[in-house]
């Protein structure tokens, strides 16, 4: 996220491919059993489509798709599709199928010096509304220590910024339809936040919680998810949380492993305690880049990009889930060889997937039927980090009792 270097050192890059289906096992995530459901595989049904080309349609060189691709529709009917920079611009049009980037900036990111205002760089990731007029984004927060006189002792070397690099998931708000988004002062405008403050001799890489997916409903209650870095009592992995009002950001609490009891708190406004006590148990052991439901199969799935082996061929995973606490073995969707192959000549990295349906007659496009899009970014590593597209590709879903 972001920015325009490489995002982190320590995650590993994210990569797709082209035709493959695998069917999927059970296995549970942070100790918890999974029950029975479907198996899973998925077959592509067509050749990439291109949404954007930073080459022909950036409005300047950072006009970038360098986040998850995510929708909603205004009260006017017309969609929103972003999948920006942290100067944030979107795509317009009365569908998913028919967009048309817009120059006009949503939101700019005020890159305050002050680590207690959690208002650095910002990457507007997630959205919800009710009624298309006042919407809420989930914000992915960077602070960069680097950037600032006295604020980073031990600077990483030229090309690396891991160092004096602190994450938090932020919130916003706009009331004209997401035409533009405004975050309030903190600690109203945080979500999720390392619970010591910013310590300006970190050399240890990024710290803190990053990528909220979209958010969903499910039995009364609001959810999403975020990833954290593993870090001193925090573990590695997905937290949920939930909420029965997703527009009062103070409501929101964590899964600690037996319940929601975790609150998150501005380390400058209070004396927290210790770590140990302010930090979420990961339900998913990976890291989720977009979060969805499936209606006809009472199934919630997330995406991941990877290209270790930790689960097999590099690519692009789903996992699926019945209640959001037990996760399936991530099924290969997308395989790193075979979009490589597709793409032919040159050196690509690919990352930030996410799946869209435009049939989805939801407002924040967090349904989809067996016949979605996988929306992804590809990187020109020849010609970085700003010659990049946006892509999506044809899927069904195949669900096998």
């Amino acid at each position: 996220m972001y920015s325009v270097f490489p995002k982190r050192i320590f995650k590993a890059i994210f990569s797709c491919g082209f035709v493959l289906a695998v069917i999927m096992t059970l296995a549970p995530r942070a100790g918890l059993a999974a029950s029975a459901q479907p198996a899973l595989s998925v077959t592509v049904l067509g050749a990439p489509q291109l949404v954007f080309d930073t080459t022909t349609q950036a409005c300047e060189p950072t006009d970038i798709p360098d986040s998850t691709a995510r929708a909603f529709r205004d009260n006017t009917g017309q969609v929103h599709l972003f999948a920006s920079h942290y100067v944030s611009r979107a795509m317009l049009g009365m569908d998913l199928n028919r967009l048309t980037h817009s120059c006009d900036i949503v939101y700019n990111s005020a890159q305050d010096a002050d680590p207690s205002y959690f208002s650095d760089y910002d990457w507007l990731s997630a959205f919800f509304t009710l009624d298309g007029k006042h919407v809420i984004a989930l914000v992915h927060n960077e602070y960069h220590g680097w950037a600032y006189a006295g604020r980073c002792i031990k600077p990483a070397r030229v090309g690396e910024h891991g160092h004096c690099w602190w994450n938090s998931i932020d919130f916003m708000t706009s009331d004209d339809g997401g035409k533009s988004f405004v975050m309030p002062n903190p600690p109203a405008n945080v979500i999720a936040e390392e619970s010591a403050p910013y310590a300006n001799d970190n050399d240890a890489g990024a710290v803190g919680y990053f990528g909220p997916s979209n958010i969903v409903s499910f039995n009364g209650a609001y959810y999403f998810m975020i990833n954290a870095w593993h870090n001193d009592a925090q573990k590695g992995g997905a937290c949920l949380l939930r909420s029965t009002n997703p527009f009062d950001p103070s409501l929101w609490r964590a899964w600690d492993g037996t319940g929601f009891n975790i609150k998150f708190v501005d380390p400058y406004k209070r004396n927290v305690g210790a770590a140990s006590q302010i930090t979420c148990l990961p339900v998913y052991g990976g890291e989720v880049q977009s979060l969805v439901y499936n209606p006809a199969h009472a199934l919630f799935l997330v995406t991941e990009f990877t290209q270790d082996k930790r689960y097999g061929a590099p690519g692009i995973y789903v996992s699926t889930s019945p209640d959001l606490l037990h996760w399936a073995h991530p099924v290969l969707a997308v395989s790193q060889a075979e979009l490589l192959a597709q793409d032919g000549p040159g050196r690509w990295h690919y990352d930030y997937t996410s799946l869209l349906d435009p049939a989805s007659t939801d407002r924040n496009f967090s349904t989809i039927s067996e016949f979605p899009y996988v929306y992804y970014m590809r990187e020109d590593m020849l010609h970085p980090p700003l010659t990049r597209r946006l892509y999506r590709l044809p899927i069904r879903l195949n669900f096998e009792n």
